[in-house]
């Protein structure tokens, strides 16, 4: 028999604030820097390029997570996948453009690095922008470009820049509690159309 019992919850009880922790509550005039991850407290996370898309998923799942850096053997960056590039059509587009049959090919052959958004295509904000913007800016931004995340850059003085941040959709719309819509639908069209042309 166990040791342990059970008590009776506090009439009174709160959440602990973690490191980096901020305030979920949000408004339009809020500093944009609130509203961003900031990876110097709360770690990015990686996987390298040749992990199997819905092994990745899997990691974003039990991290909590919706994104992941990708990288290769030396943990050189080489862009980013988020759950839509896996759950949306890329793999069914990338299986496609290698034109691939039921019998050659499925799914399961697809990598992180065959859906990822590489860094060529990222579209990215300086850290010393950010900190003159407003969560209002970031809406306006978020409706200008089709992706779910914008990477935040540092650039350090004689030094190589790295990713300070990532501002997110997602968290923008439980801050706000209300939807932040991108251009997404008009980029999915434009994919499709590509792979059948």
């Amino acid at each position: 028999m166990s040791h342990l019992t059970f008590l009776n919850a506090p009439r009174a009880l709160r959440l602990p604030k973690a490191a980096g922790w901020t305030t979920p509550f949000l408004t339009p005039e809020s500093p944009a820097l609130e509203a961003m991850t900031d990876f110097r407290s709360s770690p990015a996370i990686t996987v390298l390029e040749q992990v199997q898309i819905d092994e990745a998923l899997n990691r974003m799942i039990h991290s909590g997570v919706r994104l992941l850096f990708v990288v290769d053997s030396s943990y050189g960056l080489l862009g980013a996948v988020s759950s839509h590039d896996i759950q949306g059509e890329r793999p069914m587009l990338f299986l496609q453009s290698r034109d691939y049959s039921r019998e050659r090919g499925s799914r399961a052959e697809v990598t992180v690095r065959d859906v990822m958004e590489p860094l060529s295509a990222w579209r990215t904000l300086d850290l010393r922008d950010l900190e003159h913007a407003t969560v209002a800016d970031l809406l306006a931004l978020f409706l200008e470009q089709p992706r779910r995340h914008i990477m935040v850059i540092e650039f350090p003085e004689h030094a190589t820049p790295f990713v300070r941040g990532m501002l997110s959709a997602n968290f923008l719309e439980r801050a706000l509690g209300v939807p932040v819509e991108t251009s997404h639908m008009a980029q999915n069209f434009a994919e499709i159309g590509q792979a059948l042309a």
